[in-house]
């Protein structure tokens, strides 16, 4: 119960009642009562007449209804594992795909040891550990370099890391700005993350910048 939980609930309301008006996340556009953040009422702490403080009352950000993650399909939520201002060395593509048809195992298991070293699955947990599922993965193999000779499946664990891994070797392998800024829309939503990014500066927000990214 100390202030800190106070201004992280009134500055994730903000978040979703001024940041992202006019640019909703998918889920939102879908069903308006989604939050883009945690949800809460910030109050006063009173214990036998005593003031205690400030508090609040608040959804946590596993509750994946309110956040709209059970809304959309095949949604899938990361976040950085080290809670720490060197986290962005999730972003350095730390495997080097051979793309031969030898090295396919090889190469799957490069990608998936470096994502599940760096993150760790928010949303879907339960889909993820039982790889439940049937997803074409055949871009992300393109994308990547990883070699095959047709259609490629696999399941919500190979959907979510490989999703990821596309988006972690694009920030990671394209130093050209010019290229940089052409080729982002492809992989995230600019004015979202320019929005977010202006956000966490202005208020201060360091765990956000460098651990609770996560869409």
């Amino acid at each position: 119960m100390d202030s800190s939980h106070c201004r992280n609930t009134g500055t994730a309301r903000f978040t979703t009642d001024v940041l992202f008006k006019g640019n909703e996340c998918p889920a939102r556009k879908v069903d308006p009562k989604t939050r883009e953040a945690i949800n809460g009422v910030p109050c006063q702490i009173v214990i036998n007449g005593k003031w205690i403080g400030l508090g609040n009352f608040n959804h946590d950000k596993s509750c994946f209804k309110t956040l709209g993650l059970e809304t959309i399909p095949n949604s899938v939520r990361w976040e950085i594992k080290a809670n720490t201002d060197s986290s962005e060395g999730a972003f350095f593509k730390r495997w080097q795909v051979k793309g031969t048809p030898a090295s396919v195992e090889e190469d799957i298991a490069w990608i998936y040891n470096n994502i599940n070293a760096d993150f760790e699955i928010v949303y879907d947990e339960d889909a993820f550990e039982a790889n439940t599922g049937e997803y074409d993965v055949t871009r992300y193999y393109d994308e990547l370099g990883i070699y095959h000779n047709g259609p490629v499946t696999g399941g919500f664990y190979d959907y979510a890391i490989l999703a990821l891994a596309r988006y972690v070797q694009f920030v990671s392998d394209t130093t050209d700005k010019e290229e940089f800024r052409r080729r982002a829309p492809q992989y995230f939503n600019v004015d979202r993350a320019c929005r977010y990014y202006l956000h966490v500066m202005t208020m201060g927000k360091q765990i956000c910048s460098c651990k609770t990214v996560s869409d």
